[in-house]
């Protein structure tokens, strides 16, 4: 629902099927809930994917930074905010809040957006700006989204095929999908020990069909990480993750 500060508000109950063993919410579909508010903030807008596809564009999500206070849990209901932020050149930032009905903060996020074509080549905000409509002065993050380095020792995953799962509306990788190759690189006990914190991703290059990636990961302090994600064959480096986790209690 759009709001009078030009912010947009979705609520969302926490399903079984998007629950873990902990009985909280997946950090992939955290992302999920996060991609379809900013989805349904711009379609309120009219500039949603049937419109920018028209025009042979669509919104990339480019970088994005996590706070979890606390995730949300199986059977609770929730909202999201989201408000987009002023735009230079080729990007538009955009804030969320996670937050319980009874108003208890979730989570914090910045993220940034890329107007891209078919193609993948970068168009400037300015072309779709009438349609934009800023929430000033607010801020979730302190700090704009983070900027990632490559990682280049550690530890290697195994190769893994692209699957049909994976893709979304233009035959691409969805960004949520990151989300989980990279939790899916810690193991079982670790989830049992752990809770995620803090997620930064920098998406680097769209991945395709039949592509395979592997994960080249390194601790690079107690309970953070670094990785990066790579195209198996050719090498590119795909998105880099960093994550942080404490202990479960």
């Amino acid at each position: 629902m759009l709001q009078p500060d030009n912010s947009f508000i979705r609520t969302f109950e926490i399903g079984s099927h998007i629950a873990d063993f902990n009985r909280e919410l997946l950090p992939n579909h955290l992302f999920n809930l996060l991609q379809e508010t900013a989805v349904s903030h711009s379609e309120a807008l009219g500039m949603g994917w049937d419109a920018l596809h028209a025009k042979g564009l669509f919104w990339a999500l480019s970088k994005i930074d996590v706070e979890i206070l606390r995730m949300p849990k199986w059977l609770e209901r929730i909202r999201i905010i989201t408000w987009s932020k002023e735009f230079h050149l080729l990007v538009q930032p955009r804030d969320f809040f996670v937050e319980t009905e009874s108003g208890e903060l979730l989570a914090r996020v910045t993220s940034n957006w890329a107007l891209v074509d078919l193609e993948g080549k970068p168009h400037l905000i300015e072309e779709v700006k009438d349609g934009l409509h800023h929430r000033l002065g607010c801020d979730a993050l302190e700090k704009p989204a983070s900027r990632l380095r490559k990682v280049t020792e550690g530890n290697w995953s195994e190769v893994h095929p692209v699957f049909y799962s994976h893709l979304d509306l233009n035959q691409h990788v969805n960004n949520t999908a990151y989300i989980a190759w990279a939790m899916d690189n810690f193991d079982y006990a670790f989830h049992r020990q752990h809770r995620i914190k803090f997620i930064s991703i920098n998406y680097l290059v769209q991945t395709h069909p039949d592509d395979h990636y592997r994960i080249l990961q390194q601790e690079t302090e107690p309970n953070h990480f670094a990785a990066s994600i790579f195209e198996a064959e050719k090498g590119l480096e795909l998105c880099r993750v960093a994550t942080v986790w404490t202990q479960a209690q």
